[in-house]
């Protein structure tokens, strides 16, 4: 007796895997390497599945890992409880933007990793958070590219401004 049980790394199993995930709200990624099966996005970070050079299945993230399962076993998606709070965050925020300084110490700046850690939240919705309070003249921009990291801080007044 045949099982219907998915099979990691078989083509029919991956397509049907890539598609639940699509429909779960992960975005999908082209493969950056030969050795990718599967790169996919998701309010819980980024999952890959990797092959060996005999296109065997050898390792994977634990974001990948807890997607597969819930997708072999016939569960919904595993991530709407993170991308809901992320939201829930981000309309906070958007309706009190001082919402932001009441979640962390911004006197030395905050960087984007900060605010998802003290959130949690993906990484879209640290950079949209920002952004709002950035918007609303609680926080101003620095740092990045060939600078120092990018970080917010509470604006500083200067003499010129005083004056």
């Amino acid at each position: 007796m045949a099982s219907d049980a998915p099979t990691l790394g078989s083509k029919r199993s991956t397509a049907a895997f890539r598609k639940w995930l699509a429909k779960g709200g992960a975005t999908l990624a082209d493969p950056t390497s030969p050795y990718e099966l599967i790169r996919f996005r998701c309010p819980a970070g980024l999952g890959l599945i990797y092959l060996n050079g005999r296109g065997a299945v050898t390792s994977m993230t634990d974001v990948a890992r807890e997607a597969w399962d819930a997708f072999a076993t016939g569960e919904p998606f595993p991530f709407p409880e993170v991308e809901a709070q992320a939201v829930l965050r981000i309309h906070e925020v958007s309706s009190d933007p001082a919402a932001l300084g009441a979640m962390m110490s911004l006197s030395a700046g905050v960087t984007i990793a900060d605010v998802m850690q003290a959130v949690p939240c993906t990484m879209s919705a640290a950079l949209k958070m920002l952004g709002i309070a950035q918007a609303a003249g609680m926080l101003c921009r620095g740092g990045g590219q060939d600078r120092p990291p990018l970080r917010w801080s509470p604006p500083q007044s200067t003499n010129s401004e005083a004056a």
